[in-house]
């Protein structure tokens, strides 16, 4: 009887065992089941009241000037610049924001004369969100304020631009921007009085370096 009795507890214990190993692994199944069905991080969104500073550089490249006068295309006799500039937006939305450009830009002539530009405009954005890239679409409108030798005047300007930046993180990100300025030089009465044909539409491409702060 007690070796019957022996066999039984013995049995029961093995089963006991044999029970409590398979409810540990099918907890250790559910458990990695979980880990794979896991969501992945939600990308960083903006709000109404997020905002973006955006210190810029690169070279500035004059293509060419269009005489409105003669309908010529005349080369720009310029070499190429350089341009540093300081961008504020304000988001309206996930996609869309708005804000203010400030950029400094110079070249040589082949008589190493400088000619200054300093557009300063109004910037619309749309942005295209690919997690942890950042593809904004803009367009920038106002004005220009130029210099060359004892020339200075005040001209409209539009640039449209496309940019890529990387997220390095929440707060801080660094891309590469293509933009195509472009600046109706119209002449007064008087310089056409002195000499026709001095209207000219400027063109240039600006490419840039970027290092954006996120707040």
């Amino acid at each position: 009887m007690q070796r019957r009795k022996a066999k039984f507890i013995i049995l029961l214990f093995i089963l006991f065992c044999v029970s409590a190993i398979t409810c540990f692994g099918q907890n250790g199944d559910d458990g990695s089941e979980r880990e794979k069905e896991a969501p992945p991080p939600v990308p960083p969104t903006y709000i109404l009241g997020s905002q973006n500073i955006i210190v810029r550089g690169g070279p500035l490249i004059p293509l060419f000037f269009y005489n409105l006068t003669t309908g010529e295309v005349e080369p720009a006799n310029l070499w190429i610049g350089i341009k540093f500039g300081f961008q504020w937006q304000g988001y309206l939305s996930n996609e869309w924001s708005i804000g203010g450009e400030l950029n400094g830009m110079l070249c040589f002539s082949p008589n190493f004369n400088i000619l200054w530009l300093l557009p300063v405009g109004v910037k619309g954005t749309y942005t295209i969100h690919m997690h942890p890239f950042e593809f904004p679409i803009s367009l920038t409108v106002g004005m220009c304020l130029e210099s060359f030798l004892d020339s200075s005047r005040i001209d409209f300007f539009a640039k449209p631009e496309i940019a890529g930046y990387w997220k390095i993180d929440a707060t801080w990100g660094v891309g590469l921007s293509i933009a195509y300025l472009w600046i109706p030089q119209l002449s007064s009465e008087d310089q056409e009085g002195v000499q026709s044909g001095q209207s000219f539409l400027g063109n240039f491409l600006d490419i840039s370096i970027g290092l954006s702060f996120y707040f």
